[in-house]
């Protein structure tokens, strides 16, 4: 047991201009890839123009600095869910610092305090696609195909079901048959309604569909009917959620560390949830790199290397917490360094400090 001091920031992320604007996500996409960056995304204009979090750093006696960031679920950072989303933040800090401690990535450590081997260097991850029309979707899945993403990722369940028809349509034919296609509806359906759309939207051979509807409850009973392997994503509220997967008949669980915290629980679940046969994601909640690189450490302890993670989010933001971990050809490269390998700039911490709280309080670490 050993003790570290703590600091603690709120912070709040604004999205690239580009991106909010509800009539340019292809071109934003298009120009990232002329640009030479390698993510593809873009937002629509009823998403928050920012995220908001907390990062915690914690300094042991022997040197070392852990960071740990946080998200709430909805990226809205309130005095009510403050507390709750600092601890998720803690944890992470002090897996980040154990992890150092011992001279071992983030992921070795985890999967050693599995009792398993080591992790691979590298994870595939999902490209997001954004477009209001079939041609700005075709346009921005020509560019993540050229890209080597091995899936892409397109929101639907904001308009007319036919232009998620038509959308979706254009982006099968522009990534032709290889390249997966997930869907996400954010829970905008009712379930009737959601049942006639995933009926709809099965012949372009979707890998699965996030949050048709809203509820864990409601997502397993149209399980049982849907064509379209579903998925729960902000459904899930805690760790103690997932073991309710397995028997509610839900194929799918897209996870985000920065939100469920408790790392070492969280891995023991999602091994659990596996071996239940329930196919796990991991995915950022549009974090800062500082919580992409923590999930893309986690799913590196699961051994996701096969199933693409939606971690390829840092250019969704323009401003940053630190500098965001390479992703080539469709995968993101994780550090070999002790613990997470990133931290936060000198200057974004300058420009945090004012914000910072219990400065001198100290926390008990294992």
């Amino acid at each position: 047991m050993t003790t570290a001091d703590c600091l603690r920031y709120r912070f709040s992320l604004p999205l690239r201009q580009q991106l909010r604007k509800a009539d340019s996500p292809a071109t934003a996409t298009a120009q990232a890839a002329r640009d030479g960056t390698t993510l593809s995304g873009g937002y629509a204009k009823n998403d928050p123009p920012t995220r908001e979090g907390i990062l915690v750093r914690l300094r042991s006696p022997d040197g070392f600095e852990g960071w740990g960031q946080a998200m709430p679920h909805n990226g809205i950072l309130t005095d009510a869910n403050e507390a709750e989303v600092a601890e998720v933040a803690l944890d992470t800090a002090s897996c980040d610092l154990a992890s150092q401690q011992a001279n071992m990535p983030l992921c070795d450590w985890l999967r050693r305090e599995a009792g398993t081997q080591t992790s691979p260097k590298s994870i595939p991850v999902n490209a997001l696609i954004f477009g209001a029309t079939p041609e700005e979707v075709a346009e921005a899945g020509e560019v993540v195909a050229k890209s080597g993403f091995p899936a892409v990722k397109l929101k639907v369940g904001r308009g007319e079901l036919q232009s998620d028809i038509a959308r979706v349509r254009a982006l099968r034919e522009a990534i032709g048959s290889k390249i997966a296609i997930r869907l996400d509806a954010n829970g905008a359906w009712q379930p009737e309604e959601a049942l006639q759309a995933l009926s709809s939207l099965a012949p372009f051979q979707i890998e699965y569909m996030e949050e048709p509807t809203a509820g864990l409850a409601a997502i397993a009973e149209l399980a049982s009917q849907s064509p379209i392997a579903l998925a729960a994503d902000e459904s899930v509220k805690s760790v103690s959620d997932l073991s309710r997967l397995p028997r509610l008949g839900i194929p799918v669980a897209v996870i985000k560390p920065a939100v469920l915290g408790n790392l070492k629980h969280l891995l023991a679940a999602c091994r659990q949830l596996v071996s239940e046969g329930v196919k796990v994601t991991i995915s950022s909640a549009m974090d800062s790199s500082i919580g992409i690189a923590c999930a893309a450490h986690f799913a590196a302890a699961l051994g996701l290397t096969n199933t693409p993670c939606g971690l390829a989010t840092a250019d969704c933001l323009a401003d940053d917490l630190a500098p965001p971990l390479q992703i080539a050809e469709g995968s993101i490269l994780l550090p070999r360094t002790p613990g997470l390998g990133i931290a936060p700039a000198p200057e974004v911490l300058k420009n945090l400090r004012s914000c910072s709280q219990d400065d001198s309080k100290s926390h008990h670490i294992h």
